[in-house]
């Protein structure tokens, strides 16, 4: 198996997406622009489906396995040139999520019960104040 490693296809994908965008910059756009919106839905159903076959229990490695995953496509079109568009927003929105996901899952470990805490306590906090989280059962 692959674990959280990138697979082959994700540099495969980050390399013709480049590409398809240099393309999309002429008198081809439109074509390109539903050629690359059909690729990325596949890209993003592959990565998907990947986390559920091989690492499905395992919240830490699905996220190292998104961050190593977006990050070579970002980094790809990066060294290309492009900077912005549909891929670069999705991707850039992946990896986020999974870095957050991340690192809550690394701090859980040594500080489970804060985290659970926060998060219990943010919304009454924002709904009624400190009164509302006051009455919060212990």
């Amino acid at each position: 198996t692959l674990g959280v490693n990138v697979l082959p296809v994700t540099r495969r994908y980050g390399e013709l997406a480049a590409s398809l965008h240099v393309l999309a910059e002429g008198p081809v756009e439109q074509r390109v622009l539903s050629t690359t919106s059909t690729l990325r839905s596949a890209m993003h159903s592959l990565l998907s489906a990947r986390l559920g076959s091989v690492l499905r229990t395992q919240r830490k490695k699905q996220a190292i396995f998104m961050v190593n995953n977006a990050d070579m496509v970002l980094s790809i079109l990066r060294e290309r040139g492009v900077r912005s568009g549909d891929d670069t927003r999705m991707f850039e929105e992946m990896l986020d999520t999974h870095k957050s996901v991340f690192v809550e899952e690394v701090l859980s470990v040594t500080y489970g019960r804060l985290i659970r805490f926060v998060k219990a306590t943010e919304q009454p906090l924002a709904q009624g104040g400190v009164e509302a989280v006051r009455k919060m059962p212990e």
